[in-house]
């Protein structure tokens, strides 16, 4: 895994134990758009209680869960995906996943058993920045960058990859690991 100055599409975002924003308390993001015009992401690490059987009526025998992608359009379902061969898709993350295409695609792909749990991820919202945000957070230390291929980061369970990512950065990192929501409870 290595550490990035600066984010590049494609990286995961891993916050600072004390960020102060609830929505992104001890978080992993996976950055899927960053240019001059901003960034977008998807928190990988926060799970739903929801499921996709129960937002999509006839797929109920489908065990896909919902993450939460962040605080912005939570009414909508996005997803990224690692199967262009079955769904038609145009934006390429990196050089395994892409986000969005044609959903009726994926769902019927889904109903035919042909798309399984480990080729998608479904997230209600996203995490977005203006222009220059995101870099104001990083000079402000609220995140710190990786570069680690999102296959390994989704073998852990989603409450522990911030531990498991922060564990293989080491050193002061291991710190964060147990820091308190609050520092004054230390």
């Amino acid at each position: 895994m290595e550490v990035l100055d600066l984010p590049v599409q494609g990286c995961l975002l891993i916050s600072e134990p004390l960020l102060g924003d609830p929505n992104f308390e001890k978080t992993v993001i996976y950055l899927t758009a960053y240019s001059n015009l901003g960034a977008v992401g998807f928190v990988i690490n926060k799970v739903s209680n929801m499921m996709l059987c129960d937002i999509i009526d006839d797929l109920q025998s489908s065990d896909f869960f919902i993450h939460e992608g962040g605080p912005v359009e939570t009414d909508h379902l996005f997803f990224i995906h690692k199967r262009s061969d079955l769904v038609d898709s145009n934006y390429k993350i990196d050089d395994q996943y892409y986000w969005g295409g044609d959903a009726e695609m994926l769902f019927d792909k889904i109903r035919k058993g042909k798309i399984l749990e480990d080729d998608v991820l479904f997230f209600k919202g996203y995490s977005g920045w203006a222009p220059g945000q995101l870099e104001n957070e990083l000079r402000a230390k609220s995140w710190v960058v990786v570069k680690e291929a999102l296959d390994v980061v989704m073998q852990y369970a989603p409450e522990e990859r911030w531990s498991s990512l922060l564990r293989k950065l080491g050193g002061r990192y291991l710190y964060w690991i147990n820091t308190p929501a609050n520092p004054v409870w230390n």
